[in-house]
């Protein structure tokens, strides 16, 4: 299921950052598990953050445990599962889109301005 915190305000989204939200919940629905998106362009971030662009999203972790595991348990957390997730999201999104396993949640972003024009792509 794709959740959304209560926080996470979902307007003004560009179209590529819609479409990095449908891959990854994708993923994490083939393993069984709920995609809450966290952020997207609300909440405190770098001056620089694509966030506050319509740009990126951030995705929850912490709801991927082992068996008997805790939410506010980093060690109980299926750290196997979340890395496998975070690779099958990143074959599935090249160039330009950008995924980071942070510490707490993986971070996507479309970076449009360190994509090569190729392929008849544009520069957005």
């Amino acid at each position: 299921m794709l959740l959304l915190k209560s926080s996470a305000i979902p307007f003004l989204l560009k179209p590529e950052t819609v479409l990095m939200i449908q891959v990854v919940h994708s993923v994490y629905d083939k393993y069984g598990k709920d995609c809450t998106i966290t952020s997207m362009n609300d909440g405190v971030h770098s001056k620089s953050s694509l966030h506050y662009h319509g740009g990126a999203a951030d995705f929850r972790i912490k709801n991927i445990l082992r068996p008997g595991g805790r939410e506010d348990d980093p060690l109980s957390w299926d750290w196997t599962m979340i890395n496998k997730i975070f690779r099958e999201c990143k074959a599935a999104l090249p160039l330009p889109f950008q995924l980071i396993l942070e510490k707490d949640h993986i971070h996507g972003e479309v970076d449009w301005k360190n994509f090569p024009r190729q392929g008849g792509m544009l520069n957005g």
